[in-house]
């Protein structure tokens, strides 16, 4: 963080009527000079941080950064007929003779330096060598793997596996992954370690693999040791594509490059590298790399890596506060590492005290043992050299513990992470943009204002007076909700269900959403810190405090398994950390009910464990043939908590009721469990919508039984018949419109709700936030990304709401076919 400008100038506005500092542009100037006076007081030894030397970093100063590098050949360069720009060929030698040393040095047949960072020669390596659809295993986070490598992967339509570790011996399970790389049908292997303490056994790799199978190994962490001699290069060892970023070990600028050993098999996917993933390269820093490389070679930099690991910057020394300047010593027998394990805490020793009136600093790092890599003096002491440490003396040091701050992004799973960020991203510019204009929007989920009935018997037990009298307001009522809906409601779900539900087996709560949060709150408070596994697809919207309370994972099965994740995997997925398993059912964005085998095989299989699981029901209304789903009996366990609320099914969303169904020992009472974590945070549930649901409970309790209500005037069986008709009429309008589009390539058949899920086809879009982005900005037409749930965002899935107003649904399916045509003229 910069500090406080030290200068800026008043600037009285009419509204709000105070005075407001505004920067100006010299203070600005001088508090990036104080910043950086302060950054050279620093002893820099994070990993993705190198230094320059002084010939490079004159390099990126040049006036020649604000130039696009268009052409390194010609003086002008002509595109088409009107189109002409400056070239640079006096660029075009260093540029070359940087590539040069890079080739040689690696042994490569090609190179390029055109990628901006490390992330970017990521992306570009996917793109252009593997196909959508392949699978691609990378290193979970976990064991050290990049955070960007897997949301990159699902947003490019590649499937994702992932490499074993053998946490005993502390290193990769070469037999493991090859195993796992053979079952999954591996097209690529990419080692995307990004926290290294072991080097990556690359040659074994190569020997277990089949050749098809392509390895990438992202260099990033490497790339000065490999170069300098310390680290052996990847491309020797069997790897076919060597990239990453060129600031960590390496001492250049920021920047990325990508390396192949084979440039006739690997030629096209550098050509669409080079020519179509790259527009401007920028020039000043390709320069600087170009420069840092031809001085690597020659010997300036090569000299500092050869030896040991560079832990700063690249000469090696720094100034501190005004003392001479102190060298960094490498660690004795670390020749392969530049980044140092975390041991356990241990108590440090007492601060022997100097002559003078403070202690002296001891020769202690953070954990209280002597620093391996400084050798500063501090008063009269001389601090020691470290020694090397075996890891396997040491208790508590797998790689979990030395990774514990990479174990997960935020507390959270890249695919939750990038599912939550794209719901998010669309409601935000949906919203956004209805400020302005008028947005047909066909994804909101729930049936909006008018678009539904409710009985008008229902609706009179809201009315404010009876017989002339107010009617009492309800005020404030139970911690688990009125005992007279609680009743009724347990007599319809004892109906539906035979579970033989009690009075202590429910709560009436604010919604769904609430329930969740609260639900998994009670969990991690009774159960400690860990992570819930959830199936996905799913509404991840509704988990997005998990976080701040522990962990979230994710499994999902596969598109020929219609995403539906085998009990085996999930089985595989369950850890001893794991606290619950989160579910929707029916599945969002599909709605289609989960079949009565695979339920029972799952509940089972986490009763197994003592995993409680979590069931959000929120979808299951109004199903298309007219029947009510009936859940097996295995939902009916103790260890299986559901979640109903009444905005869907009744229409209720702005009265924020549910329920939560569970044992009485997770329930509990006002003095523990579940009641008393509702009540803590709301005190007690809405009351104002009791009655009328009361009201709904028991007629359709009456429905179930086949009766008929005898009060005269009662018309909740025909509005509720009404009602149907209408959805039917609204889902069929949707499903003519799939059948008369052909780029509409699949409709994905809901056993209930409001909503139908599509497939577009328009291979103009990588990824469905764009094409909803163009649909929002061009035509008008909100509509909600199947990524938003889990779904990769290259297939284009997208949820189609057709409870809205009927005038709204055919001019938002207008804007919709006026998008596909012009896909198809385009």
């Amino acid at each position: 963080m910069l500090p406080e400008p030290s200068g800026a100038r008043a600037v009285l506005l009419s509204d709000p009527p105070r005075p407001v500092l505004v920067p100006d542009a010299g203070s600005l100037e001088r508090s990036v000079h104080d910043a950086a006076a302060a950054d050279r007081m620093r002893l820099p030894l994070n990993a993705n941080e190198n230094g320059l030397t002084a010939r490079t970093a004159r390099v990126l100063a040049t006036p020649l950064g604000q130039r696009y590098l268009m052409d390194v050949e010609r003086e002008v360069c002509v595109f088409g007929r009107n189109a002409a720009f400056a070239g640079m060929p006096a660029v075009g030698g260093p540029v070359k003779a940087g590539r040069d040393a890079l080739r040689r040095m690696l042994g490569a047949d090609r190179v390029t330096l055109d990628c901006l960072s490390g992330v970017h020669a990521m992306t570009s390596v996917v793109l252009a060598a593997t196909r959508p659809g392949d699978t691609v295993m990378t290193v979970p986070s976990d064991q050290g793997g990049h955070h960007s490598t897997v949301p990159i992967l699902a947003s490019a339509g590649r499937r994702h596996a992932v490499t074993r570790y053998d946490r005993a011996a502390g290193a990769f399970d070469v037999a493991g992954t090859a195993r796992a790389a053979a079952q999954e049908g591996v097209t690529a292997l990419y080692l995307d370690t990004s926290v290294l303490v072991e080097p990556v056994p690359v040659r074994a790799l190569r020997a277990a693999l089949p050749p098809h199978v392509t390895i990438v190994v992202d260099a990033s962490h490497l790339l000065g040791l490999v170069l300098g001699g310390a680290c052996p290069n990847p491309l020797d060892e069997g790897a076919d594509i060597l990239c990453g970023s060129t600031h960590k070990t390496f001492p250049g600028p920021q920047k990325g490059i990508v390396a192949v050993r084979d440039g006739r098999r690997f030629g096209a996917a550098m050509d669409l590298i080079e020519g179509a993933l790259v527009s401007s390269v920028h020039t000043a820093s390709t320069l600087a790399l170009a420069i840092a490389l031809v001085e690597f070679e020659e010997g300036a930099g090569r000299a500092h890596h050869r030896g040991g690991p560079v832990l700063a910057h690249a000469p090696g020394a720094l100034p501190h506060r005004g003392r001479p300047r102190h060298r960094l010593a490498p660690v004795p027998g670390q020749r392969h590492h530049h980044q140092c394990e975390r041991r356990p805490r241990r108590p440090p020793l007492p601060a022997p005290r100097s002559a003078g009136s403070h202690p002296a600093r001891h020769a202690r790092g953070r954990h209280g043992r002597p620093c391996p890599t400084d050798t500063h003096r501090t008063g009269r002491r001389r601090l020691p050299r470290g020694r090397r440490t075996d890891r396997a003396a040491v208790p508590g040091s797998d790689l979990r513990s030395i990774m514990s701050t990479t174990v997960t992004l935020g507390g959270t799973d890249t695919l939750g992470t990038a599912a939550y960020g794209a719901f998010r991203s669309y409601l935000d510019s949906t919203y956004g943009i209805k400020a302005e204009r008028t947005v047909a929007g066909l994804s909101v989920g729930y049936p909006t204002a008018r678009a539904l009935d409710l009985p008008h018997a229902a609706l009179s037990t809201l009315a404010p007076f009876r017989d002339g009298q107010a009617v009492p307001r309800p005020g404030y009522g139970w911690e688990q909700g009125s005992a007279e809906l609680r009743a009724d409601l347990l007599e319809l779900e004892n109906l539906r269900t035979g579970f033989g539900y009690r009075p202590e087996n429910i709560a009436v709560c604010a919604g769904a959403t609430y329930a969740v949060n609260r639900v998994v709150e009670h969990i991690f408070e009774t159960s400690g810190p860990g992570h819930v596994l959830a199936i996905a697809p799913t509404f991840y919207r509704m988990l997005g405090r998990l976080v701040q309370r522990g962990e979230l994972r994710s499994v999902i099965g596969g598109p020929e398994d219609g995403y539906v994740p085998d009990p085996v995997r999930i089985e595989a997925a369950l850890t001893a950390e794991t606290r619950a398993l989160f579910l929707v059912n029916p599945s969002n964005p599909f709605f289609q009910y989960y079949g009565d085998d695979w339920l029972t095989e799952v509940v089972a299989l986490a009763g197994r464990h003592g995993v409680p699981v979590v069931v959000d029901e929120s979808g299951d209304v109004f199903p298309r043939d007219g029947r009510f789903h009936r859940n097996p009996p295995a939902l009916g366990a103790d260890h299986v908590i559901r979640i109903v609320t009444a905005s869907k099914r009744y229409l209720m969303a702005e009265y924020r009721l549910g329920y939560v169904l569970a044992s009485a020992r997770v329930m509990g009472s006002k003095l523990h469990g579940l009641v008393r974590t509702l009540g803590d945070d709301m005190g007690n549930p809405p009351l104002a919508g009791n009655t009328l649901w009361s009201h709904l409970v028991r007629h359709e309790a009456l429905h179930d039984r086949g009766g008929s209500c005898p009060e005269p005037g009662c018309d909740e069986a025909e509005v509720w018949r009404r009602n149907r008709s209408w959805l039917a009429d609204r889902a069929a309008q949707v499903a003519e419109f799939c059948a008369r589009n052909a780029d509409l390539v699949d409709q994905i058949p809901a056993d209930c709700n409001y909503n139908t899920t599509v497939k577009l086809h328009a291979p103009g879009f990588a990824t469905d936030l764009a094409l909803q982005e163009e649909l929002l900005q061009g035509h008008g037409v909100a509509l909600c990304p199947g990524s938003g749930f889990g779904l990769p965002a290259a297939t284009l899935h997208f949820r189609i709401t057709h409870a809205i107003d009927e005038g709204e649904l055919t001019t938002g399916l207008r804007g919709l076919e006026s998008f596909l045509r012009k896909e198809r003229t385009s």
